[in-house]
């Protein structure tokens, strides 16, 4: 028996999202496979002083959790970082001896913790599940709502300041400090003795700004098929479309909206699902979505849901026979994607990142220009037009990944990074 240690930026109940449900899925297939699988996770508890650490569980996994609340960042580099959270772990990882490291975002855990993988001796994987380690803010996403090819001193430089005033000076050069940041971001990526990434456009980012090629490879992202088997979908005398996961402008919910408002009165629904949480300097997001929501014809009826489980979801797709997928960013790989296509969804998707990797354009979705809303709405009335497209797409086969095939291919890179399996 292997004993794996999962680091993480969050890990259920206190957190629930992508990287999360990931996690979670793949530590249960190690489990069932005779391995031991442990967390260490940023924790939330306000009862708890800040560096301080205790201990939770979670279905059956132990998870030791790290309190971080950047009360003292006072550089951009400390945005990534604090001496107190190093020596916390450094502290837990003595105790805990995991035989491996697998490090999937270390966002309130600090990049120390790896400078403690290395000091000790013990094999260490990360996994790049966005662009944080090139830029701060994780979705190479600019504060004027548009993606950026590459993370450059020049626009990265008052991208961050603008984001963090409070950690710029009036003597400070901003594109200077960015320069050296990712300089820094540069070593702090060469730690780990393998980085993984979900998809082929990620690494390709990645290697671009400066990983050296063979020190980061792609492991397509596999997901549990199970929670889908069966979802039951109810007919419909409209087209259902359908939109899921958190409603910030860096995912495009806006150009949902604005593309089904040009549907044919009476011909189609629109549910959206998730939260609205604040966007660093956006926080009026949810107004637009509503107003744009009020100007949409009565006949053609929005469900605006609001936070949903995750053990709902399946029912959730169930109610939606063409699920959009429009990000602006470069998303890394699409969990809500290969989630609809279980359930039987047909999928349109941005032509960005790692999304375009799942669709077989007319057989099981189709793709579109990021931010295009004329282009989104063609392929939605399409859908009108041709009452049996969506079933016929939603019902080819699945091509998405088994979640018990990545785990077995981390077990091989586990063993190639020197942990006896």
């Amino acid at each position: 028996m292997t004993r794996v240690l999962f680091v993480t930026c969050g890990f259920p109940p206190e957190q629930v999202g992508g990287v999360e449900q990931h996690t979670l899925e793949v530590a249960r297939v190690l489990r069932r496979d005779g391995h031991e699988v442990i967390f260490y996770a940023r924790g939330t508890r306000d009862d708890v002083d800040e560096f301080a650490t205790y201990e939770t569980e979670f279905d059956g996994f132990a998870t030791t959790r790290v309190v971080f609340r950047w009360s003292r960042t006072r550089s951009f580099r400390e945005l990534y970082d604090d001496p107190a959270l190093g020596r916390a772990f450094a502290a837990f990882l003595e105790r805990s001896k995991p035989d491996v490291v697998h490090v999937h975002h270390f966002a309130g855990i600090g990049a120390s913790c790896l400078e403690a993988i290395r000091a000790q001796g013990v094999p260490c994987v990360m996994t790049l599940h966005d662009y944080y380690l090139m830029c701060p803010r994780g979705q190479m996403f600019h504060p004027e709502l548009r993606s950026c090819d590459q993370a450059e001193p020049v626009q990265c430089g008052p991208c961050i300041a603008s984001t963090w005033p409070h950690l710029t000076s009036a003597d400070q050069d901003d594109v200077t400090v960015v320069a050296e940041l990712h300089d820094w971001l540069r070593g702090v990526l060469a730690k780990p003795d393998l980085l993984v990434t979900p998809s082929a456009a990620c690494r390709e980012r990645f290697v671009g700004f400066g990983v050296a090629p063979d020190h980061v490879r792609v492991a397509l992202q596999g997901q549990d098929h199970a929670p889908f088997v069966g979802v039951q979908r109810s007919p419909s005398d409209r087209l259902r479309v359908g939109f899921v996961g958190t409603l910030i402008p860096s995912k495009g919910t806006h150009l949902i909206v604005e593309a089904f408002d040009r549907l044919p009165a009476g011909s189609a629904s629109l549910l959206l699902a998730g939260n609205c949480p604040p966007f660093y300097q956006v926080t009026d997001y949810g107004d637009r979505i509503r107003e744009l929501v009020a100007s949409v014809l009565a006949e053609n009826p929005v469900e605006l849901l609001g936070t949903y489980a995750h053990s709902d979801l399946p029912a959730l797709l169930g109610r939606i026979d063409v699920l959009v997928v429009p990000p602006l960013w470069h998303e890394v790989f699409g969990l809500t994607l290969r989630e609809g296509m279980l359930a039987g969804c047909a999928v349109v998707a941005s032509q960005v990142g790692g999304l375009t990797d799942g669709i077989e354009e007319g057989v099981n979705g189709f793709t579109f220009p990021a931010g295009d809303v004329d282009a989104l709405a063609g392929i939605l009335q399409r859908f009108v037009d041709e009452p049996g497209l969506a079933a016929r797409l939603g019902g080819a086969p699945s091509n998405v990944r088994r979640v018990e095939d990545l785990a077995r291919e981390l077990c091989g890179v586990y063993a190639e990074v020197g942990a006896v399996m």
